[in-house]
């Protein structure tokens, strides 16, 4: 079954489809922080079913960090097959003015919102819900961090109305940047891209590691942008030997077909499951370090998008409308899931039933994704490509 094409860049549909199952997941992730029993230590006594969601490969469920680095690898994906298109690479102010009104304005509609739930809303502490739940919003707005959230790009506290906005924060860094990066990836070759994709990314581990350690003291965000690289990196040449790729996953037979699907859920899910099976701590702290396992994840992500373009029956699944359509909100689903989790849970928690709330707020971020994708993204979107065209 050959692969749907969205629009005249080559867009394909799987991929959207793909982006909306990875936000459905987050939004699991934080339904179930919400619970105190998943942010139990490891040893700590808990029901059977938190044990398995959180310390098996049935974790995919609520693999929320995984499903950013399927973003940032399907964004570096997406973006570049106009680009690849071409015979020159594209101008950057049309390529950095579409992007813009792609990503601002859902993401002000979605701020505002957070602060506007934050005001009305908000009833202090909820004993009950975990710690996490317990970070969200505060008594009074600090408006200069509102302020903050203008630029996007700039250090701020990302986490104070709307904890989803710092993987925006990191995309909207390396789209600004994301010209450079294809004209590495034309220039050289899939290894030398890769190599100083991991390069990049031990640039800003390391920075991380010796922030925590007192031997530094700048205190700056910007050098974390330098651990996403990679996920790009991979997104472009995955874009680029797509067709390769493909033709070689079609080899290989229905057992090993069969078995590569296993093995790449396995390899997403390592963070849950891999780490308990190394008694020593050296181990753990060498293989399962955040860079170990984001690097596996973003292995993961690589074969399954080659799989969503080869498997027909895959492709099948992912083109089912429902699955699709919420590929197509996915963005603003993203945006509003927490804000109306957080809300409704100030709200109605104690007043009515858990699951009756959750049902709400699964109901409510899909009504206010929709709207915000045929209100908000769609007009602007269209916006900034007739704006690109006269640039």
């Amino acid at each position: 079954m050959k692969p749907k094409l969205l629009d005249g860049n080559g867009r394909y549909y799987e991929l959207d489809s793909l982006r909306g199952l990875a936000a459905l997941t987050v939004m699991i992730h934080h339904i179930l922080l919400v619970l105190p029993a998943f942010m139990l230590p490891y040893a700590a006594p808990m029901p059977g079913l938190v044990h398995l969601i959180r310390f098996t490969p049935l974790g995919i469920i609520m693999a929320g960090r995984e499903a950013v680095i399927f973003f940032f690898v399907l964004s570096g994906f997406v973006l570049a097959l106009p680009f690849l298109k071409r015979p020159s690479v594209l101008p950057y102010r049309p390529f950095i003015t579409k992007r813009v009104f792609r990503i601002y304005p859902a993401y002000f509609v979605a701020v505002a919102f957070a602060i506007l739930m934050n005001i009305l809303c908000y009833r202090g502490a909820v004993p009950d819900l975990s710690g996490w739940f317990a970070a969200f919003w505060a008594p009074h707005i600090d408006w200069r961090v509102a302020g903050q959230h203008l630029f996007l790009i700039t250090d701020f506290d990302f986490l104070r109305f709307n904890n989803v906005i710092w993987s925006l924060v990191m995309e909207m860094r390396l789209s600004l940047l994301f010209p450079l990066l294809i004209y590495f990836a034309l220039k050289f070759g899939w290894r030398t891209n890769l190599v100083g994709g991991i390069l990049c990314s031990f640039i800003g581990w390391g920075f991380q590691f010796l922030r925590h350690q007192g031997l530094v003291h700048f205190e700056s965000e910007y050098f974390d942008t330098f651990c996403y690289v990679i996920m790009f990196v991979v997104g472009v040449q995955l874009a680029i030997h797509r067709d390769r790729l493909k033709a070689k996953f079609l080899t290989l037979k229905k057992p090993a077909k069969h078995a590569a699907f296993v093995i790449t859920v396995l390899i997403y899910t390592n963070a849950f499951w891999m780490e308990h099976c190394f008694a020593s701590p050296v181990m753990q702290k060498i293989l399962f370090s955040q860079i170990t396992r984001d690097f596996m994840v973003t292995a993961a992500v690589a074969s399954f998008i080659v799989m969503a373009l080869a498997s027909g029956k895959i492709s099948r699944i992912l083109l089912l409308k429902p699955v699709h359509y919420l590929g197509r909100i996915s963005y603003s689903f993203y945006l509003f899931h927490a804000v109306c989790l957080v809300a409704l849970l100030h709200l109605f928690y104690g007043v009515l039933a858990f699951p009756l709330i959750i049902g709400m707020v699964v109901l409510a971020s899909f009504a206010i994704a929709a709207a915000s994708y045929h209100w908000i993204e769609i007009p602007f979107m269209n916006l900034g490509k007739r704006l690109a065209k006269n640039l």
